[in-house]
């Protein structure tokens, strides 16, 4: 017996800005008769799958006004929207039609997608806006430093975080000496951050994925907007090469703070207030870099081509009479990508992928004179396919190839007379070959599963010599030496991905999620704020990969009236063969690190919640997260457990956003912590005419907790037709309450009394007003 079955097509295209042609990522596609839905990739591109019939499409996204199309089947195979930008509160009243939100029905937990506008408006330093800064106000994320731009999420160090610049690894990204972050805010469009169950694409990391767009440039009309700031000035052009089918951005930005700063002088001290940020520049002085560039060719209905850029650089000097020190560093990335459509519900995407970070730093004192060099470098190439078989069914699937080389380090004397000799430890080399697949499917009308896997083979690629020693590394007994084409070491890994999502009503859900990852990279440094001088290696036969497993499950809720967002998570995570290093280690240009690290494992658990309004005259969130993290190294502590440095047990953060009128808008951002761990003398001894401290356990003092109120207003210009450039001018005060949280403690010998020390605080700055002028016209 034959059975027939009901006609079927596909529908598919993509979905744009109307205003620039940019493409819009996270899109909801929903059909409304029967709940068939999907998103928009990272390409605005979508697809489903209908039987025959007349329907109606909608789609919305939260920052444009949604469209309704109605389509039949016999007419309709390809649309491509463009939607209009939100500029009002116009969606306040559309959204009460709009289906549920990706909050409570996507499968995907643990994730954020950040509204670049929306992180502008947000109180910063120096009037500054900055993306990673704006992500530490995220529930679960955490950082060990006051001023730091780095990430400590779910109990992770501030290097298990992969941070992507147009699919491009950005290895340091920050700038001045971590104070500031390497995104200009004007050249990206689109920012997600993952803390846990990364989908399987991502793979390198432990703890984090902070996955960053370019902007692709407006292929509509002509645009140039920018800034002007106290310690920096941005601009940006974009313009259609030809309109509809391809365009141009170029963005820079360039920092004055140490010269604004030294300018300030006492002046600064005295009324801003800037402490030791003052003292610490007033005799040095730093500026850095940021340029951005892009370009989209649309060659056909099914295939598009993009270029782009981005290059930042710092550089830092000191002086001193008898002494002078520079330190230069910065990314550069690039990236080749093909778009092709190979069916209606086939896409591909291929990348050829560049990374650099290098770093330089001079010295020159009495005799000592030399130049200190180190660099990490990685090109690859991956393809990723997103095949959609229907409403309900999305596969997700790709390769990739990476060969990464690093040199840890090379010392040059810079004259005859210096004492440092040239030196140059082994560069290193590695290659990663990944696989992964993916897959979402909805099981029934409540229930929905998105599983993956990733496989990576790392391998260590000679010439290099691998050592062999006694039980305490103290004895080298023997030595292999391979050859340029040798494989030395190698690891090949397995990384299962789930999460399921568990429809409890139209408006709440439940999802639980498991992921395992895998980092083949550890970042050698003894500091927790991060230096430009720490330093990539790779795994190898004593390191081995870094690993974690975390569990999450989590509470979702929307209440449509009010337009809130409400998410409840715990997570408990592990780690394993994190590294920590021996007392006294000596790291600077040791060639056989091995013998200075110790392994061990380590354990986090937390609770988040997060409340967030998007939509409105008052947006903004609340977050809260209560946490705990300890470590286990072997050979630290008297091997028992201890707080990581970054072990925050509370973190509460109130951040929001009050448009008055299309003129005037306040913004607000309140951050409470508990105070971080440290490792301090508890008292000291004399021995044989001298004088000893003995210290607590390994991070065995809490400091002080952490608290800071920031405020701002923003007034934009009136509108009018024959105004041809809108001006912006945000006023900001940053640490109201002049609040002196500290950033560092220091034990000095009392002057007083010099068989007894002190401790001293030391606190980066004060109140800081500023004032900022941004500009457009087109």
């Amino acid at each position: 017996m034959a059975f027939s079955q009901s006609p079927s097509f596909s529908i598919h295209g993509t979905v744009t800005d109307a205003k620039t042609g940019e493409p819009l990522i996270g899109v909801s596609v929903y059909i409304k008769a029967n709940e068939i839905s999907t998103i928009t990739n990272a390409y605005g591109f979508y697809s489903l799958k209908l039987k025959a019939g007349n329907y109606t499409i909608a789609f919305h996204h939260v920052s444009h006004i949604p469209i309704e199309k109605s389509i039949h089947g016999d007419t309709f195979n390809r649309l491509d929207i463009a939607m209009n930008p939100d500029t009002g509160t116009l969606q306040e009243v559309i959204i009460k039609n709009t289906p549920k939100k990706n909050n409570v029905t996507s499968t995907q937990m643990s994730s954020v997608e950040l509204n670049i506008e929306k992180v502008k408006k947000i109180p910063s330093l120096f009037g500054e806006p900055d993306l990673l800064k704006a992500i530490q106000l995220l529930p679960g994320v955490n950082t060990a430093n006051e001023g730091s731009t780095n990430l400590n999420v779910r109990g992770g160090s501030y290097d298990q975080n992969l941070i992507l610049l147009d699919e491009a690894t950005v290895y340091n990204p920050s700038h001045a000496l971590g104070f500031f972050s390497t995104f200009n805010p004007d050249a990206l469009r689109s920012v997600t951050f993952y803390k846990g169950a990364f989908p399987a694409q991502y793979g390198g990391r432990l703890s984090s994925v902070v996955d960053v767009y370019m902007k692709e440039g407006n292929n509509q009309e002509r645009s140039v907007e920018g800034g002007i700031g106290l310690i920096a000035s941005r601009l940006t052009y974009q313009q259609p090469i030809k309109k509809g089918k391809s365009s141009i951005l170029l963005s820079g930005r360039y920092s004055y703070a140490g010269t604004v700063v030294n300018a300030l002088g006492t002046f600064g001290q005295s009324v801003l207030n800037l402490s030791g940020l003052n003292n610490f520049v007033a005799r040095n002085n730093i500026h850095f870099y940021d340029l951005n560039i892009k370009a989209n060719f649309k060659l056909s209905a099914k295939d598009k081509i993009y270029v782009s850029g981005y290059s930042g650089h710092d550089k830092f000097y000191s002086y001193q009479i008898d002494e002078s020190n520079s330190l230069d560093w910065g990314n550069t990335t690039a990236n080749v990508r093909w778009n092709h459509l190979f069916s209606n519900n086939l896409f591909a995407n291929t990348s050829l992928v560049l990374s650099n970070y290098n770093y330089s730093f001079f010295s020159q004192v009495d005799v000592k004179s030399f130049t200190w060099k180190s660099k990490i470098k990685s090109i690859g190439l991956k393809s990723d396919y997103d095949w959609f078989i229907n409403g309900n069914h999305k596969v997700k699937a790709g390769v990739s190839f990476f060969r990464i080389n690093y040199e840890p380090g090379q010392i040059e004397q810079k004259d005859t007379i210096s004492v440092i000799r040239s030196f140059s430890l082994d560069k290193k080399s590695s290659a990663e070959m990944a696989a992964y697949v993916s897959d979402e499917i909805t099981i029934s009308n409540k229930i929905s599963v998105q599983a993956g896997i990733r496989a990576t083979i790392f391998l260590n690629l000679g010439p290099g010599t691998v050592y062999s020693y006694n039980d305490d590394y103290s004895v080298i007994l023997d030595s292999t030496v391979y050859g340029k084409k040798s494989t030395i070491n190698n690891y090949k890994t397995f990384e299962p991905r789930i999460s399921l999502r568990y429809l409890l009503s139209e408006n709440q859900s439940i999802k639980i999620s498991f992921a395992k990852t895998q980092q083949f990279q550890h970042l050698i440094s003894n500091s927790s704020v991060g230096l430009p001088t720490d330093v990539w290696i790779p795994a190898d036969s004593y390191l081995r990969p870094q690993r974690a497993n975390q569990f999450a499950i989590g509470y979702f809720r929307n209440n449509d009236h009010k337009n809130l967002e409400l998410s409840v998570e715990a997570y408990y995570k592990t780690l394993k063969d994190i590294i920590d290093y021996k007392d006294n280690a000596n790291l600077f240009l040791n060639p056989k690190l091995e013998t200075q690290v110790l392994h061990g494992e380590g354990e986090s658990y937390g609770l988040e919640l997060f409340i967030s309004k998007k939509i409105g005259h008052l947006t903004g969130w609340i977050s809260y997260t209560w946490s705990n993290t300890s470590l286990k190294i072997e050979g630290i502590n008297n091997n028992e457990k201890f707080p990581a440095r970054y072990d925050i047990r509370n973190n509460l953060v109130l951040t929001g956003v009050y448009s008055v009128n299309p003129r005037w808008s306040f913004a607000g951002t309140f951050k409470f912590t508990s105070g971080g761990h440290v490792t301090v003398p508890e008292g000291d001894f004399s021995y044989g005419g001298a004088s000893y401290n003995y210290y607590s356990s390994r991070n065995g003092y809490t400091l002080p907790a952490y608290h800071r109120l920031d405020l701002s207003a923003t007034h934009n210009s009136p509108k009018n037709k024959n105004r041809k450039i809108k001006r912006q001018w945000v006023y900001s005060i940053f640490n109201v309450y002049n609040r002196k949280n500290i950033y560092a403690l220091f034990i000095k010998p009392d002057p007083l009394r010099i068989d007894m020390a002190k401790a001293f605080n030391f606190y980066l700055y004060g109140i800081v007003p500023s004032v900022t002028l941004n500009f457009s016209f087109k």
